[in-house]
């Protein structure tokens, strides 16, 4: 039928708990240690999956949509159960002047911050391919995600000026039965990220009213990926009929493992904050360079 409609009535519940225990080795520094056990249900978009069949009339190649007959089922998903161990430190240097030539640069404060973690996951959801050629929902038995971030944060002229840097290593993978621990597609291997703000407030006559303009720019490593081609094979023509009978084609989908080369993307923006943090507006184009 057309436009058909699934129906899928069950309640689910998601719980999170985290305790995270914070030692002050000085009035600047810190260092934790956080803990997270989390059970998650899949999302509600892939508790059902849109299945059909293009049917092709006897005299045409062309597809009838009036025959494309689409159904409803299930996906039967676990509910995923994971942990998460993390260590992490964190440092404040505070005001600095530094006289370079006919000025003064005043570094206001840095902030420095370093973590590992890692997080075992029990039947983690996935999804694969697209709507085209058929999307495919499942469940990793067991997955693990090992990783750790450096990060840095500088504010210059009262906070005038700020910069941050992060970079982050992340090793992302699913034990496979045959294999044993493989990569997880569409997970990326390091993340490196810079950015800028610039408080313009001082060029506007409003009060108490914060404006400034950044941009964000982030890297993406290396990532595994599964890639979709649909071959198309002619069908073979029955002589008796050759005039009046033209098979359909016959479409056979192959999956792909390809690797996606490091890319990156950018955000443009600009933040309003109101009565001194009361309220805050943002608003801003993603991937403004493409």
């Amino acid at each position: 039928v057309n436009n058909p409609k699934g129906e899928y009535n069950k309640n689910y519940d998601n719980f999170v708990g985290e305790i995270a225990p914070v030692f002050k080795y000085s009035q600047t520094g810190a260092v934790y240690a956080r803990g997270e056990l989390g059970y998650i249900a899949p999302p509600a978009w892939a508790m059902l999956n849109r299945v059909g069949q293009i049917s092709f009339g006897n005299n045409t190649n062309q597809a009838d949509p009036s025959k494309y007959n689409t159904k409803y089922i299930t996906t039967d998903l676990e509910n995923e159960t994971y942990y998460t161990a993390e260590l992490g430190w964190k440092e404040i240097i505070g005001r600095r002047i530094i006289p370079v030539g006919f000025m003064d640069i005043d570094i206001t404060g840095i902030i420095l911050s370093a973590s590992v973690f890692y997080t075992d996951s029990q039947n983690e959801f996935y999804f694969e391919g697209d709507t085209w050629s058929g999307m495919t929902f499942g469940n990793y038995k067991q997955s693990r995600r090992i990783g750790a971030e450096v990060a840095a944060e500088q504010y210059l002229f009262g906070g005038l000026i700020g910069f941050n840097e992060s970079f982050t290593y992340l090793k992302a993978q699913q034990k496979d039965a045959t294999i044993g621990w493989a990569a997880i597609p569409y997970t990326y291997d390091w993340k490196a990220t810079l950015g800028a703000a610039v408080d313009i407030s001082g060029y506007l006559e409003v009060v108490d009213v914060g404006v400034s303009v950044w941009l964000q720019n982030s890297i993406y490593g290396n990532q595994n990926i599964y890639a979709t081609r649909i071959n198309v094979i002619p069908g073979k023509l029955d002589t008796a009929n050759a005039e009046t009978n033209t098979p359909a084609p016959i479409f056979v989908t192959q999956r792909e493992e390809k690797k996606l080369n490091p890319y990156l993307v950018s955000d443009f923006g600009l933040t309003m904050s109101i009565s001194k943090g009361l309220g805050m507006v943002t608003v801003g184009v993603k991937n403004v360079f493409n």
